[in-house]
């Protein structure tokens, strides 16, 4: 609340869930084992997606000549 007092509404919002049924996660069960089960495996393949998306799109394309930016 405060960003939006201090710099107004955002131009864009983005949300990011993670999916049990990414490859990089299946990959890493074991036989028998469920997603739900292992959310040290979710958290970790999420951050990595996460760290990527910022690296690619966020960093260097949608802040340029921003006032500011918040990545929670």
């Amino acid at each position: 609340m405060a960003l939006v007092q201090e710099y107004g509404k955002p131009d864009i919002f983005l949300t990011m869930t993670c999916n049990p049924n990414w490859i990089e996660i299946k990959e890493y069960l074991k036989p028998g084992e469920e997603a739900h089960n292992r959310s040290d495996l979710l958290c970790r393949v999420f951050k990595d997606k996460l760290s990527i998306l910022k690296q690619n799109y966020v960093w260097r394309n949608f802040w340029k000549g921003h006032l500011s930016s918040s990545c929670n």
